[in-house]
C-alpha cells in the first residue's frame, strides 16, 4: 500500500483547458481580449495579480509565471511589443495564458510562446483556436512543438533536490518530515524565479505520492488566494516576508534566503526527531555532497525509506480494517519520539484507528 493514488499524468495526457490573451493598451488599460473556450472570473483576477504588465512600470522583455489556484494550473507568458516581431498597434504589451489540470510548466510555456509569436505576427486571435485544438487533440502545436518531448513525469524531477539539501544541510530532514506528515508549509523567497524553482522541488522529498497538486507556487496575502489554502497539506510560496507573522497559515516556515526552517509552536510536537530521522538526515547530507550520487538516486532512496516506514505501519494494522491503533504503536519498544512520529504518520496516511 502507498499513498500515491493521485492522478499521474503520462506522456500525451495534456488536458489543455483554456487559452487566453490579455492586452495592455498604450493608455495603460488592461483587458482580457480573447478567451477560448472559457476562464473563471476568480482565476482571471488571480492571474492578473501575477502579471508584470499589471504594474505601472512598462515591460522590457519576455516574462513567464505559472501557478495553481482552485485545482487549475495556469501558465502565463507576457512581453512588450518591442521584444517581438509584431504587426500589432495600439497596445504596449500582451500576455498569453494557458490553463490545465496538469503540472508541466515547460510544455505550456513553450505552447504560450508559439501562440505569442503567431498572434504578434498576424494580429488574428482565431489562429490560436487552431493551435489550441492541435495541442489538445494531436499533442502538437504547429511544427515547432511536440508534447511527447515534454513528458509530465520529467517536469517533476527537472529541478535538483540536491541543491535544497546542500543549502539546508541537516535541516532538510524537517522538510522531509513536514511533507511526509502532510503539514502546511509556507516558503518565503523575495525573488519570484527562486521561489518557483524551490517550491516545485519540495514534493520530490515524498516522490512516492506523486502529488504536485499540493503546490501553490506564488501566493499573495489576499483573501481569495488564502481561501484556497484552507485544506492541508500544501506547499505555498510567498514573496511577502509578512507571511512569517501569519502562523495561522503554516505549520512550517521556510526562508530560502536564510536557508532556515522554523516550526510553528502549535506544530512542534509532531517534529520530535529520533533515530530514524537522524539516519535519513545523514544519508541526505552525505549524498548531496557526493558527486557520484544523482538527484534521481536521492529521490529513489527516499522513496525506498518512505516505503519502509509505511510498511512498518502496515504490519501493525488490523488486517480487517487496515487501521493502526495508537496503542499498538505504543506497545512496541521504541523511542517515545518514534512512537509519536509513527502515530502522526498513520494519521497523515488515514491509517490511524480513532
Amino acid at each position: 500500500r502507498t499513498s500515491a493514488a493521485v492522478n499521474t499524468p503520462k506522456m500525451g495526457d495534456l488536458n489543455l483547458q483554456g487559452t487566453a490573451i490579455v492586452e495592455k493598451d498604450n493608455s495603460g488599460d488592461i483587458l482580457w481580449t480573447w478567451i477560448y473556450p472559457a476562464l473563471e472570473e476568480d482565476l482571471k483576477t488571480v492571474v492578473l495579480r501575477k502579471l508584470e504588465l499589471s504594474n505601472d512600470e512598462p515591460l522590457t522583455d519576455v516574462k513567464t509565471v505559472w501557478g495553481h489556484f482552485k485545482g487549475t494550473w495556469y501558465y502565463a507568458t507576457e512581453a512588450p511589443l518591442s521584444a517581438l516581431k509584431s504587426n500589432l498597434d495600439k497596445i504596449a504589451s500582451f500576455a498569453i495564458v494557458s490553463t490545465s489540470s496538469v503540472f508541466n510548466p515547460e510544455l505550456y510555456l513553450a505552447y504560450n510562446r508559439i501562440c505569442m509569436d503567431e498572434y504578434a505576427k498576424s494580429g488574428n486571435a482565431t489562429v490560436l483556436v487552431r493551435l489550441h485544438l492541435e495541442l489538445f487533440t494531436k499533442g502538437s502545436a504547429g511544427s515547432a512543438l511536440t508534447a511527447s518531448a515534454f513528458d509530465a513525469r520529467k517536469a517533476y524531477v527537472l529541478t535538483p533536490i540536491k541543491e535544497i539539501i546542500t543549502q539546508f544541510g541537516m535541516e532538510a530532514i524537517l522538510l522531509y518530515t513536514a511533507l511526509l506528515l502532510k503539514k502546511r508549509v509556507a516558503v518565503y523567497a523575495p525573488d519570484k524565479a527562486d521561489l518557483l524553482k524551490f517550491v516545485r522541488t519540495l514534493p520530490q522529498f515524498v516522490f512516492l505520492r506523486l502529488n504536485w497538486n499540493i503546490v501553490r507556487p506564488w501566493v499573495h496575502l489576499e483573501d481569495d488566494e488564502l481561501a484556497d489554502l484552507r485544506e492541508a497539506p500544501y506547499v505555498a510560496g510567498f514573496t511577502d516576508r509578512e507571511v512569517e507573522n501569519r502562523q495561522d497559515l503554516y505549520d512550517v516556515f521556510v526562508s530560502v534566503p536564510g536557508a532556515s526552517v522554523s516550526i510553528a509552536s502549535h506544530a512542534a510536537d509532531a517534529f520530535a526527531l529520533g533515530k530514524v530521522h537522524k539516519e535519513i538526515a545523514m544519508y541526505m547530507t552525505q549524498a548531496a555532497e557526493n558527486e557520484t550520487v544523482s538527484n534521481l538516486d536521492i529521490i529513489k532512496e527516499l522513496v525506498s525509506r518512505t516505503k519502509e516506514l509505511l510498511g512498518g505501519l502496515e504490519k501493525l494494522a488490523d488486517p480487517n480494517t487496515g487501521k493502526v491503533a495508537a496503542a499498538a504503536i505504543r506497545e512496541r519498544k521504541m523511542q517515545a519520539s518514534l512512537q509519536t512520529f509513527l502515530i502522526n504518520l498513520a494519521s497523515a496516511e488515514n491509517m490511524l484507528q480513532l
